[in-house]
């Protein structure tokens, strides 16, 4: 009584792999559409957006390596180095030949490099935050009253109280451009997200860079 339900257990088991093979077919072909998308927007450059097609399109297809290769360039031209390098190394493990390997290691060298001296470039200088403000705000209401009562004051009347309230306002300033100058900025933050819809798989990507 229980042989029949054999035939049905095999013809299952040959079922499922051919349908992963054709949800696997499905993606590369998305993949393909998404990294089409990526190559027009990084001819018009729209990095960002290139970026966003280029991720998608390797979430559709793990395999295509050439896709981190593609993204580590972009990433690159945005400044993203940390990035770029992120992409770069992933290549580098999944490539398969020794020749691409060393190709990938030399460009990933030379991003290290650039990354210092690029880091040295962009900093900045100038940090005006709240205690920067609370300083240059006491100063100025030092100096303004200190000028005041100097200019108000009955000639004769003892000039300690003006004197005071401009020597600290003078101090004030002098340590609020210190603190200006002597601090490095914070870097500075970009934020990007993209969506796209992919009707054949009726998915929807998100992806964001900051």
């Amino acid at each position: 009584m229980l042989r029949p339900a054999l035939p049905l257990i095999v013809a299952c088991a040959l079922v499922i792999p051919a349908a992963a093979s054709a949800q696997t077919a499905s993606n590369r072909e998305l993949a393909i559409i998404h990294y089409e998308r990526g190559r027009a927007h990084y001819a018009d450059g729209r990095y960002r957006q290139a970026v966003f097609e280029l991720e998608t399109a390797h979430s559709l297809d793990p395999s295509g390596t050439n896709l981190l290769l593609n993204l580590g360039t972009v990433h690159e031209r945005l400044g993203n180095i940390d990035a770029a390098l992120l992409a770069y190394e992933r290549h580098m493990a999944a490539a398969s030949s020794a020749e691409e390997r060393a190709r990938t290691q030399r460009i990933i060298s030379r991003l290290r490099g650039a990354r210092v001296e690029l880091a040295e470039m962009s900093r900045r200088h100038g940090r005006a935050d709240g205690l920067f403000w609370v300083t240059t705000g006491g100063a100025i209401a030092c100096l303004g009253l200190g000028t005041t009562m100097f200019l108000t004051a009955e000639a004769g009347t003892d000039a300690t109280a003006p004197v005071a309230f401009t020597v600290a306002g003078a101090s004030l300033a002098i340590l609020s451009t210190v603190l200006y100058f002597a601090r490095e900025a914070p870097p500075r933050q970009t934020l990007f997200v993209g969506a796209s819809f992919a009707p054949g798989a009726a998915t929807l990507g998100v992806s964001g860079s900051f």
